[in-house]
């Protein structure tokens, strides 16, 4: 297995970017990354199918970087959406499952829930993406800026 430091991320992603277009050796990465030839010999065939892709597609910076493509974001916010809406039992603060009233055979059965608020973020933000939404801008109120409005048809001396 690689030594750590080079899954973090700056190193993986500059790592990868060198196997795939540096042409440098793997011996000369080593050396220059402070690990051993076969550390990078690892972490290049662990890491093999981004490499390719960023080594196909070089003139992309984000080649490589699966969130960067919106497919596989999409995909993400689809099984996060999933986990959201599955039911699962809800837990009191002490971590004790919560049971509701019983029902006619006298049973009580956990109060199931699911977490609506996510949910509810997922399928804004993939709306957003798909451009279905307009982008949220927020418009800072710097001191000293001045607005002028022009309303057509109405003389400003009037609105005096």
């Amino acid at each position: 297995m690689p030594p750590q430091k080079l899954e973090k991320p700056w190193t993986r992603r500059q790592l990868i970017v060198e196997l795939a277009t540096s042409g440098k050796t793997q011996e000369k990465l080593a050396e220059e990354y402070g690990v051993t030839q076969q550390a990078v010999s690892q972490f290049a065939a662990k890491h093999r199918q981004t490499i390719e892709q960023v080594r196909a597609d070089q003139e992309n910076e984000f080649a490589g970087i699966a969130i960067a493509e919106k497919a596989t974001r999409l995909a993400t916010y689809l099984d996060v959406l999933d986990t959201a809406l599955k039911p699962v039992p809800k837990v009191n603060a002490k971590g004790e499952i919560m049971y509701g009233l019983p029902d006619e055979n006298g049973e009580r059965h956990p109060i199931m829930e699911i977490d609506a608020g996510v949910a509810q973020k997922i399928l804004r933000n993939v709306a957003e993406e798909l451009g279905h939404l307009p982008n949220r801008v927020t418009l800072g109120g710097e001191v000293g800026v001045t607005t002028n409005y022009k309303i057509n048809g109405v003389e400003p001396e009037n609105l005096r």
